[in-house]
C-alpha cells in the first residue's frame, strides 16, 4: 500500500467520524421540532374540541392558552399551560349580548354556556360598567340598585380537562409526533449528506 492510498484512507476516516458526530446531534433535534409541531397542532385541536362542546369564541380560547415552554435540543419538553380563572358570562352565547338601551328586555338573560343547552337568568341584565366601559352579565346582590355582581362562566382549564376534550389533545399530540420524527430524521439527514 502506498503513502498516498494511506492519506487518501485517513482523509475518508476523518470525514466519516465527522458524519457520526454529527448524526448523534441529529436525533435531538428531530425530536425537538418533532414535539414542537405536535405540540401545537394538539393545542390548535383542543381549542376546536372545546369551541365544538362550549359558545366560546377561538380568541377567548387562544389567549388563556399557549404553548410555555418549547422544546429544544437541549431541553426535550413541551408545556402547554392554561390560565386558571373563570371567563365572564358575556364571553359565552348570551341574549342580549350587548347592552339593550335603557330597557332591559323582560325575562332576564338567555345563556348558552354548552352548545344546545340554553337557560334564562331571570335577575339577570347586560350592562355597560366602569371607566373602561367592560360589558358583562350582572345581577344585583339585593333588592337595591347597587351593588351588582357579574357573572361568570367555567374556566378555561376546566373545558380543557372534559374527558373528550383531553382526549382531542393527547391523541393529536402523539399521532403528529409519530408523524413528524421520521420527516424530520430524514429532513436532517438529507441537510447533513448534501453538506
Amino acid at each position: 500500500m502506498s503513502g498516498g492510498d494511506w492519506i487518501n484512507i485517513q482523509a475518508d476516516m476523518r470525514k466519516a467520524q465527522r458524519i457520526v458526530k454529527q448524526m448523534e446531534k441529529i436525533g435531538p433535534k428531530a425530536a425537538a421540532s418533532a414535539l414542537n409541531r405536535a405540540a401545537s397542532s394538539a393545542k390548535t385541536a383542543a381549542g376546536r374540541k372545546v369551541r365544538e362542546r362550549y359558545t366560546i369564541k377561538a380568541k377567548d380560547v387562544n389567549a388563556a392558552f399557549k404553548i410555555v415552554t418549547k422544546p429544544s435540543a437541549g431541553s426535550l419538553e413541551a408545556v402547554l399551560r392554561a390560565k386558571t380563572g373563570s371567563l365572564p358570562l358575556i364571553n359565552f352565547q348570551t341574549k342580549p349580548s350587548a347592552p339593550p338601551g335603557k330597557k332591559q328586555p323582560r325575562g332576564g338573560v338567555k345563556v348558552g354556556v354548552l352548545k344546545g343547552q340554553r337557560k334564562s337568568l331571570e335577575h339577570a341584565f347586560v350592562a355597560k360598567v366602569g371607566t373602561g366601559g367592560h360589558v358583562g352579565v350582572f345581577e344585583r346582590s339585593t333588592r337595591r340598585r347597587l351593588p351588582i355582581k357579574e357573572l361568570f362562566g367555567p374556566p378555561i382549564p376546566e373545558m380543557l380537562n372534559a374527558e373528550e376534550v383531553r382526549k382531542e389533545l393527547e391523541q393529536t399530540f402523539s399521532d403528529t409526533f409519530e408523524q413528524r420524527i421520521n420527516h424530520e430524521m430524514d429532513r436532517h439527514l438529507a441537510r447533513l449528506m448534501g453538506g
